[in-house]
């Protein structure tokens, strides 16, 4: 089997509810130790209070006593008079300044005053930095950070931590790198000058450690091949990114490797950043740049103590999805799509809650708005998105509340815990996989690593109610997962409540089915026929195509999982259904098969019988007549629900007392009797044939107790039957008949409409008044008997009876409403 593309979603993650969306892959390489952070100007200035690199060069102008007609001077008002502009970045490069200062002063002097310059206060505030250090640490405790700052305020944030300064870089590919790196120099401990032989201020030294020398871009290389890189307090147009990022020579859309923080959310801006190669990570900068370093803040505090972070993170989590604001819906999701994080989850004392399923999946989150219960007086209404949306999700279009048939619409690349990511890539060493759930939930292949651990959370909390509400609609789950469920439904039955027990029982034994589809089963039987011929073998394949399935669904009307408790709930939570699947057309059996062909077919009613009454828990089956019309053709076995499979059927049966009579009458002889529904019906349809014997077909027809008898899903054709085999029956049986008709009823609940009396008298005039208008002579006085009924049947006419013995095919009835009651008071049933 050939590997199926993925399509990667990503799952970025806020810290802060304001604060930048870090992309999933940069927090999984930051925790495995891949990440270097190239920290610049910024980092100093942020509570620190030292200059950018521009300011810088305003204040060693001054510490100099450049004369106001400096050119560097001039330089410096004329930059900031300019400023820069979006998407451009500024149009003088401030590195320029110094190239100046160094024509009008010694180069010694130049350094010197930037080192005077940059020196903080006696006791400045590092929190950034040590959020940054922290950052930077790897699970052995080794710290690895890169700055292009001269000061050293890093070491002060980490004392005794090893650093060193060009020319001389320690080797990023070796195993002992670590430690802070300056990259353009630093200075002296007192601030009074470079410490460092190379110091990397002016244009010169820019292009001497970038260009002519080189050791600045070979350094950066080495780092590039083997970390991640983090751009920390840089604009995309500073100098030191500029000479780096050029002398790198990347380009736009080699982002894998390179990211940048960026204030605002302007596009152009950070274009500067995607055109050199990186991946800007844009936060609002609008009210300061506290959400940036805040947000790095609660990153470092994750570092330090990843978990304690977990445990936190999770014990939130417990209260569900929709007690959470989006951004930490978000951090879930970014948990769940990793594999440490999904490992966690699928091991914590006390497991995240089904509800959360709701927030993972899109079809769930985007799920169009609506009234909490649809049948009910509330106003109330539930919108999914609102309370389980992810902070980095696309909002969606609006949709129209009141067509209840229309589902939301999940906008293109919506992320799914579901769906594949690029770690879960490095698992698949094989060319098949499987996914959690779906059409390839059932293919042979392992699960990758996350969703396998996702599986063992699923199981832990299949007893839920909302696990089972959610996996009933979405197709088979992976084979694996499903094995956890059976064990833990035998090993701990009193876990679970008995409708969602039940329910997953049903439901797995519906995943297990995976028959092909009957279309294209015929289409291959089809031609399998047409090369070898008929069989017992091929007769199986042919019945296998009707046999009866589970449908199990959600159930239609249950209001939304958002507005359940646990004390109020539908109860079941999905729908029970037997599936009749058949193909578009009928394959020709021949006669020499056909006996062999009806034993099959009968063993799929069987079968329908069975999962009918365990799905009902009664006996009582809604079926719409198989008998046609006089000189009509027969029933399509086509038709709606079990009337297709029992049509099909007595049409084998027709051919099969034309063939073999002796063969049609064994056959009959198997049919159940204790079953009035399905083999009812056929045993109906046998005694309104002479192949059976006239006091055999009047037992039979007497044999149905009185809700069966007297009930609307029989009514035609137990009327059609009688009619036909009257001539045929003895002067005994037909006084049985009229004592039947005369002295029975349905059996009425006190509750009916009307009464009982009128419901009696009511159908004991329909099967009257249709009777004698066909022919039947009986040995009472029918006219008689039915004026006396009349006063008692208020509101019957000569039409009802003459409509008693119609087909109900023309008014199907929605299965599960009829499945509340036994026979008469189904749904059909006209008003008596």
């Amino acid at each position: 089997m050939q590997a199926q593309p993925i399509r990667i979603r990503h799952s970025p993650m806020r810290f802060l509810a304001n604060g930048p969306s870090t992309p999933d892959d940069l927090l999984i390489a930051r925790d495995a130790g891949d990440v270097i952070f190239f920290c610049g100007a910024g980092v100093s200035r942020h509570r620190a209070g030292l200059p950018d690199f521009l300011k810088l060069g305003g204040d060693v102008i001054d510490l100099l006593g450049a004369g106001e007609k400096s050119l560097a001077r001039k330089l410096f008002r004329r930059i900031k008079e300019l400023g820069p502009i979006d998407g451009v970045g500024g149009l003088i490069a401030t590195d320029r300044i110094f190239s100046l200062l160094e024509r009008e002063f010694e180069q010694r002097d130049v350094q010197n005053a930037v080192a005077r310059a940059i020196k903080p206060s006696d006791d400045p505030d590092l929190s950034a930095h040590r959020a940054l250090i922290d950052l930077s640490r790897n699970r052995d405790g080794t710290i690895r950070l890169v700055t292009t700052n001269f000061d050293l305020l890093f070491e002060a944030a980490a004392p005794g931590i090893a650093c060193s300064g060009p020319p001389v870089l320690p080797d990023p590919r070796s195993a002992g790198f670590g430690g802070i790196v300056h990259l353009h120099g630093r200075v002296n401990a007192d601030y009074s000058g470079r410490w460092d032989e190379e110091f990397i201020v002016s244009s010169a030294d820019f292009g001497r450690a970038y260009l002519s020398d080189g050791w600045a871009t070979r350094f950066m290389q080495s780092l590039l091949a083997r970390f991640q890189i983090v751009f920390v307090g840089y604009g995309a147009d500073d100098p030191p990114v500029q000479y780096l990022l050029e002398a790198l020579n990347l380009h736009a859309g080699n982002r894998s490797r390179l990211f940048a923080f960026q204030p605002g959310s302007n596009a152009d801006d950070a274009a500067l950043w995607e055109h050199r190669g990186v991946r800007a990570i844009p936060f609002d900068n609008s009210q300061g740049y506290d959400p940036l370093w805040d947000s790095l803040a609660v990153w470092a505090e994750r570092a330090r103590d990843v978990d304690s972070w977990y445990a936190s993170l999770l014990e939130s989590a417990s209260a569900g999805p929709a007690a959470l604001d989006p951004h930490v819906r978000g951090q879930i999701a970014h948990v769940l799509s990793t594999r440490e994080g999904a490992r966690r989850v699928s091991i914590a004392g006390t497991p995240l809650p089904a509800s959360w399923l709701l927030a993972l999946d899109p079809h769930q989150r985007f799920d169009k708005p609506g009234p909490v219960d649809p049948y009910g007086e509330s106003s109330e209404r539930i919108d999914p998105y609102e309370s389980l949306s992810l902070d980095f999700d696309i909002p969606p279009q609006p949709v129209d509340e009141n067509d209840a048939f229309r589902e939301g619409k999940v906008p293109e690349g919506s992320w799914s815990v579901f769906a594949p990511t690029r770690f879960d890539q490095e698992d698949w060493q094989e060319t098949g996989f499987s996914d959690f759930c779906g059409d390839r939930a059932n293919l042979t292949g392992p699960l990758s690593t996350r969703l396998g651990h996702l599986g063992i959370w699923f199981h832990r909390i299949a007893h839920q109610p909302v696990a089972l509400w959610w996996a009933a609609a979405l197709g088979p789950l992976h084979p694996r997962i499903v094995e956890m469920i059976e064990a833990w439904l035998r090993q701990d039955p009193d876990r679970w409540p008995d409708d969602i027990r039940r329910g997953w029982r049903f439901l797995i034994a519906s995943w297990s089915d995976r028959r092909v589809e009957p279309n294209r089963g015929y289409f291959e039987l089809n031609q399998r026929v047409a090369r070898e011929g008929w069989s017992e073998a091929r007769v199986r394949d042919y019945a296998a195509l009707f046999r009866p399935r589970l449908k199990i669904d959600r159930k239609f009307d249950a209001p939304h999982p958002l507005s359940w408790t646990d004390s109020n709930r539908p109860n079941p939570l999905v729908s029970y259904d037997v599936d009749y699947p058949h193909p578009y057309e009928l394959l020709p059996i021949p006669d020499e098969q056909l006996a062999y062909a009806v034993t099959r077919f009968r063993e799929n009613l069987d079968l329908a019988r069975s999962m009918e009454a365990e799905i009902s828990g009664h006996d009582y089956v809604y079926m719409q007549t198989t008998r046609p019309a006089d000189d009509a053709p027969p029933i399509a076995y086509d038709s709606y629900g079990l009337t297709g499979p029992i049509a099909l059927f007595l049409q084998l049966m027709e051919r099969l007392v034309e063939v073999a009579p002796d063969r049609a009458r064994s056959e009959i002889a198997q049919w159940r009797g204790d079953d009035h529904y399905i083999f009812g019906r056929l045993r109906i349809w046998a005694a309104s044939k002479r192949i059976v014997p006239a006091a055999e077909a009047a037992n039979i027809l007497l044999g149905f107790p009185d809700d069966a008898f007297w009930g609307s899903e029989q009514q035609r054709d137990l009327l059609y039957a009688i009619r036909d085999r009257w001539p045929d029956f003895s002067a005994e049986d037909r006084a049985r008949f009229e004592q039947r008709i005369l002295t029975t009823t349905f059996p009425w609940s006190d509750s009916t409409r009307g009464g009982k009396a009128r419901a009696e008298a009511y159908s004991r005039l329909d099967r009257l008044h249709w009777l004698s208008r066909q022919g039947l002579t009986f040995s009472f006085d029918v006219e008689a008997e039915m004026a006396a009924l009349r006063p008692i049947a208020e509101g019957w006419s000569e039409r009802s009876g003459e409509e008693a013995a119609d087909s109900n095919a023309g008014r199907p009835q929605h299965r599960h409403r009829c499945r509340s009651v036994r026979a008469r008071p189904c749904a059909d049933q006209r008003d008596p």
